[in-house]
């Protein structure tokens, strides 16, 4: 009965594997919830909310409590000469040798030279600048897994046209060998067959592996196990006719979340500047507490409560105009950057839109190919079922009949691909 019920169970799960499948958008969102490169920038955008709290509570006062035990090796006495020689000095101990005391209180920050300000600011755009970087590598993502995607499902068509062609080179084998037998043609031409039947087996071999490795890559981009086998879904996208490569610019110049995160970027270095020069300014500070000590034994109160306001000005030589100096620097050295990042861009979109161009042309003649082929491979079958044709010309013909199916699927899935990388690159989803 277990033995029953554990086989029926194998054959549920192996089936259930079998009927997986995945569809693009299913891999897209499995990747944005679960890749570990996208789950590092999130903790980042974590960090960055921590900073504007950490710039906030530099706004809140300072609450101090302090406390000692002291120990001296001597205890201090006062000495009052006396009014008469007939009469010694009077002479009492001005302080405990051992005493303790404590402070608390509170210091409040009334001007500080508007560093707090601009540190809250700075990390405010920091903030918006990790959230686009976030965007932008969820991108990079979704860009991966589209090409990962559409890769794999070129291998499983060119897998499925090899099959067929395994499978029309056996029915050939068969036909060969029957005319062997009948005397009709040579052996010289069953071996040629057989030949030409392992060779397409081990192509389809090296497609298998190849197909292995492009699921392995997709897992990892998923952050799943690399050995999960599953099928990738046939995928139709809507092609416009025409594309205008200067909109396409246009757009990933306004759309790119790398350029918005980069213009934040730059704001940084106005605040940067600004808490630099701060350093140059005074600090107010107002503040109370209530100390108390009990190091002077005839000192009554022991403890006092105390209000004060300081003002403070101090800096290290000329560190603070040196930063100062530092910070514009690399202003225009970022600056640089930038418009090094933006022109890679452009020139990412002008390559990927020839792409497009080159992958649309090539379906077209991979179209004209096959249909070329098919009436070719069409009639030699019918030339050899008839004798007048040999084996070399059906094979020929079946292996031009092979890449044309080949070429066909390859030009349509590169053209579906080339226009999915140009909506990424430009800043629009794969949905939309």
């Amino acid at each position: 009965m277990i033995y029953h019920l554990l086989k029926k169970f194998l054959l549920f799960f192996l089936l259930f594997k079998v009927s997986y499948g995945i569809t693009l958008k299913q891999a897209i969102n499995e990747a944005l919830n679960n890749n570990l490169e996208i789950k590092q920038l999130k903790q980042d955008l974590k960090i960055g909310e921590i900073n504007i709290n950490l710039a906030k509570n530099s706004f809140y006062p300072e609450f101090f409590f302090n406390s000692g035990y002291t120990v001296l090796k001597d205890r201090f006495y006062s000495e009052i000469p006396s009014f008469s020689p007939l009469f010694p000095n009077l002479r009492f101990k001005q302080s405990e040798k051992n005493y303790f005391n404590y402070e608390i209180g509170i210091n409040i920050p009334i001007f500080t030279g508007f560093k707090r300000i601009n540190s809250l600011k700075l990390s405010k755009i920091d903030y918006k600048a990790r959230e686009k970087f976030l965007r932008e590598k969820e991108r990079e993502i979704r860009l991966k897994v589209i090409d990962i995607y559409i890769n794999l499902l070129i291998l499983n068509e060119i897998l499925n046209v090899l099959q067929k062609q395994k499978e029309s080179i056996e029915e050939h084998l068969k036909k060969a060998e029957n005319f062997y037998k009948e005397g009709l043609i040579t052996d010289i031409q069953v071996l040629q067959t057989k030949v030409k039947l392992a060779e397409v087996k081990r192509e389809i071999k090296k497609v298998e592996g190849q197909i292995k490795v492009g699921k392995a890559n997709l897992n990892l981009l998923l952050n799943r196990d690399i050995n999960i086998d599953f099928k990738v879904e046939k995928i139709d996208i809507n092609i416009p006719k025409d594309l205008s490569l200067k909109e396409l610019i246009k757009k990933a110049l306004r759309n790119r979340d790398i350029i918005k995160a980069l213009n934040y970027k730059e704001k940084e270095f106005k605040y940067i500047e600004s808490i630099n020069k701060s350093e140059f300014l005074p600090s107010v500070i107002a503040g109370s507490k209530y100390f108390y000590t009990n190091q002077y034994p005839y000192t009554s109160p022991k403890g006092n409560t105390s209000f004060y306001l300081i003002f403070s000005l101090k800096f290290q030589g000329f560190k603070p105009y040196y930063n100062y100096l530092k910070s514009k620097e690399e202003e225009k050295k970022f600056r640089f950057y930038k418009r090094d990042t933006i022109n890679k861009i452009v020139l990412q979109i002008k390559k990927s839109y020839e792409d497009f161009i080159v992958a649309r042309e090539n379906l077209k003649v991979a179209e004209n190919g096959l249909s070329e082929a098919e009436k070719y491979f069409k009639k030699v079958k019918e030339q050899y079922n008839e004798q007048l044709a040999d084996t070399t010309d059906f094979l020929n013909a079946e292996a031009y009949l092979t890449k044309a199916k080949a070429d066909r699927v390859i030009a349509y899935y590169q053209l579906i691909l080339s226009y999915l990388k140009l909506k990424e690159l430009i800043g629009e989803d794969y949905e939309k």
